[in-house]
C-alpha cells in the first residue's frame, strides 16, 4: 500500500477530464469545451487522477526547490531524540512564506541546527503549487 495515498480523497472525475481515443473512422463526438480527439495514441480513455496527481506535483516542486536552491533533502527521525531540524521534505506551513511576484521566503532550522534564512524567486508553476499545499494547512505549535 503506498501510504501517502492513505486518507487521500479521490474526486470525482468530471466529463472535462476525460479524452477519448476512438477509431480513425468514427465519427467524433463533440468533446467538452478545452478538449479535442487524439488519434495518434493506442489507449482508449485518460484523465488526470486528482490523487497521484498532487503527490507527482510534490515531488515536482520539492525536486525544483532542491535543485535551484542546493538544498538537501532530508530523512525521517525520532524528533524526541534529536534536535528538530528540516530539509526539503520535511518543510511545514510554518517555514514558507509567500510574497507577491513568487518570492518565496524559507525560515528554518537545517541540518546541524544552523537556521536557514533564504528569500527566492521561483517559477509562477512552483508558486501556484506551494499556494495550494499551504492552503487550509494550520501551523503546529511548538510545545
Amino acid at each position: 500500500m503506498d501510504v501517502k495515498k492513505t486518507e487521500s480523497l479521490k474526486l470525482r472525475i468530471q466529463p472535462e477530464q476525460v479524452t477519448i481515443n476512438i477509431g480513425k473512422n468514427a465519427e467524433i463526438p463533440r468533446p467538452p469545451d478545452g478538449k479535442e480527439s487524439d488519434r495518434t495514441v493506442t489507449w482508449l480513455t485518460r484523465w488526470k487522477d486528482n490523487v497521484n496527481d498532487i503527490i507527482t506535483r510534490q515531488t515536482v516542486t520539492v525536486m525544483y526547490l532542491i535543485d535551484h536552491l542546493t538544498l538537501r533533502a532530508d530523512n525521517q527521525k525520532d524528533v524526541s531524540k534529536e534536535a528538530d531540524t528540516i530539509g526539503f521534505c520535511s518543510l511545514r506551513v510554518e517555514h514558507v512564506s509567500l510574497t507577491p511576484s513568487n518570492k518565496v521566503k524559507f525560515d528554518f532550522l537545517g541540518k546541524d541546527s544552523v537556521e536557514y534564512v533564504k528569500e527566492a524567486k521561483v517559477e509562477s508553476q512552483v508558486f501556484e503549487n506551494l499556494e495550494q499545499f499551504k492552503h487550509g494547512k494550520k501551523i503546529r505549535p511548538y510545545y
